[in-house]
């Protein structure tokens, strides 16, 4: 009997010892795997830039742009330079405007920091909006007219593919441009047309125009964007019965109104991502201050609070961000803004004018 005793005695200590001992493997093993961190996805967030107009000490117009809040200066100071559009090609960074003396102004752009001057009349044309398609480099503008290398006098809408020059008004009318976009090889080109004390919103497509507007209201266009067949054009019009400037945009040449007419508002800038319509603008408050705002799909998010004269003039779409670029007079001179998803980023001393976001 005593020996019975001690034989299951030792036979539950060994089912006792194996039991602890898989006890350990198992918590081992599961405290090894819980200690293994996993990997954090490396997000990475795209480069902002940004271009615009900036002051000297002297008062000279400086010609700049933003690569995420760092400034870079394209102009020197001994002439006023102007950047107005910025567009990307891979690592190429280009960049539309002009310069102005006592001589004339003179269409030109920048790639990587180089100016290069466009083809012009007389010292008279602007490059106003630059789009890259491909290694096609098309700025739109405007020139004045000469015909049999006489002065005509007349400021014709234009556009450059290549430094190649290509008129689409025929200088009957004053004509100036404001936006270029190109899709499937087709050009379109927004702007207006001075006709006696009244401008007509147009864009023109492969050098034909399409009216915005019957003429009997003032109407600007300032900003195109195309997706799909349907073409936007983003600005503004002046109801001559209330005596405001309403912030609208044209989708197929119908207008879409983003205020009510209470105060002045124009929108500056449109682009669409994924059927969802964006537009920036600004709109006056009681205070008669500009207030920048943008738009999705017609409803209003306001950027400032209306403390300061505040502009938004472009606008960009990344993913679920929206990125807009523009300007507020806090102190005498205005002061470079960029907005991501509201969060404002102060910028260097001048106007933010375009914006461009590569992912």
């Amino acid at each position: 009997m005593i020996i019975i005793r001690i034989m299951k005695k030792s036979t539950l200590n060994i089912l006792i010892y194996i039991v602890l001992i898989s006890f350990t493997i198992i918590y081992g093993c599961t405290k090894d795997e819980t200690e293994i961190e996993p990997e954090i996805p490396v997000i990475n967030e795209p480069d902002i830039y940004m271009a615009g107009i900036g002051r000297s000490s002297t008062g000279i117009q400086i010609a700049k742009c933003w690569k995420n809040g760092e400034e870079t200066i394209l102009s020197d100071v001994s002439i006023n330079n102007f950047a107005l559009s910025i567009s990307l090609n891979k690592d190429d960074v280009y960049v539309a405007g002009y310069e102005s003396d006592s001589t004339g102004t003179r269409a030109k752009y920048w790639k990587n920091n180089v100016e290069i001057f466009l083809p012009n009349s007389l010292n008279s044309s602007k490059a106003s909006s630059i789009y890259i398609s491909g290694n096609d480099v098309y700025i739109a503008g405007h020139d004045q007219l000469i015909a049999d290398k006489v002065y005509i006098g007349m400021s014709v809408a234009k556009y450059w593919k290549n430094g190649e020059s290509i008129h689409i008004s025929d200088g009957t009318n004053l004509a100036f441009t404001t936006s270029i976009v190109v899709k499937d090889n087709d050009v379109y080109v927004a702007g207006y047309e001075v006709i006696g004390a009244t401008y007509l919103a147009k864009y023109w497509k492969n050098g034909s125009k399409i009216d915005l507007s019957d003429g009997t209201t003032f109407t600007v266009a300032n900003s195109i964007a195309v997706s799909g067949n349907d073409v936007y054009v983003a600005g503004y019009e002046f109801d001559m019965k209330i005596g405001k400037q309403v912030a609208q945009y044209w989708k197929n040449g119908n207008v879409v109104s983003l205020t009510d007419g209470s105060f002045d508002a124009q929108a500056s800038s449109i682009t669409v991502v994924n059927n969802d319509v964006y537009v920036t603008g600004q709109e006056k408050n009681h205070s008669d201050k500009y207030v920048a705002k943008y738009w999705k799909n017609n409803k209003e998010v306001k950027l400032t609070n209306g403390s300061y004269l505040a502009f938004s003039k472009a606008i960009a779409v990344n993913d679920t961000d929206v990125y807009v670029a523009g300007y507020e007079y806090t102190s005498t001179f205005p002061q470079g803004r960029l907005w991501k998803n509201k969060k404002v980023t102060n910028l260097t001393e001048g106007v933010a004018l375009s914006i461009f976001v590569k992912p």
